[in-house]
């Protein structure tokens, strides 16, 4: 025996990003947020209420969401444990030139023009629509996955993304996580970092899915703010 180990599932999934010669990018999503002056005389907000743009500040490149944050540390630690180097933009400090040097991971979806960008030639993708967002199967029009938005309350449940290109249009590998909230993001970032919830797919795909690319769509419940377990209810792997 030589005393080395198997390689993990999750291993596997993340060998394209863990054995690179360049860094990798983790490219967070910076939304432009609106923040109160005086949040004492707006919160909790009341429907149909009108706030002047002088109680309002314009913030760019400034909040990162927990899903995003949450991505940044276990991608951070995922790649470290393989002695892989890394570095982190965000907002739009991220273009297509980084991923044309680099291999990449795009955390979020409708807060990130780069990963709306790589997903929309991919057979799960995202729509908006007023208020409704969604994940469709351009292969299957009857298969859509979607979430009402309420600006006053959060969902109970959500939807993700989750996609490994071993060869991108960049040319290099590329790994997207998004979800259609900040939460489920969160939920897509558990998956592909614990082993527990990436074997349930591991077990059940093509023999050869780790040379192929892959993309699964998740859906999770929330309680209490926190995203529970994410199951697949929808792959692809080519």
């Amino acid at each position: 025996m030589n005393g080395r180990t198997e390689p993990s599932r999750l291993d596997l999934l993340w060998r394209p990003f863990s054995e690179q010669a360049n860094p990798v990018l983790i490219s967070l999503p910076a939304p432009t947020v609106l923040e109160l002056k005086h949040p004492e005389s707006w919160l909790p907000l009341r429907l149909g209420a009108q706030i002047p743009t002088a109680e309002l500040i314009a913030r760019q490149n400034y909040f990162v969401g927990v899903g995003a944050a949450l991505g940044a540390a276990r991608f951070a630690e995922q790649l470290s444990l393989h002695h892989q180097p890394f570095f982190l933009k965000f907002g739009d400090e991220a273009n297509f030139s980084d991923l044309a040097r680099s291999p990449a991971i795009l955390l979020g979806a409708f807060s990130s023009p780069l990963a709306m960008e790589m997903t929309k030639s991919l057979r799960f993708r995202f729509e908006s629509h007023e208020d409704v967002r969604k994940i469709i199967d351009s292969q299957d029009v009857s298969r859509v996955w979607e979430v009402r938005v309420n600006p006053l309350a959060e969902s109970s449940e959500g939807y993700a993304l989750v996609c490994r290109l071993l060869q991108s249009d960049s040319g290099h590998p590329l790994l997207i996580v998004a979800g259609i909230s900040a939460h489920d993001t969160e939920a897509a970032v558990s998956f592909v970092s614990t082993a527990n919830y990436f074997d349930s797919f591991a077990r059940v795909a093509p023999k050869d899915w780790t040379s192929k690319n892959i993309e699964l769509v998740l859906h999770n419940v929330v309680h209490g703010d926190v995203p529970m377990s994410p199951q697949v209810v929808a792959s692809y792997v080519w």
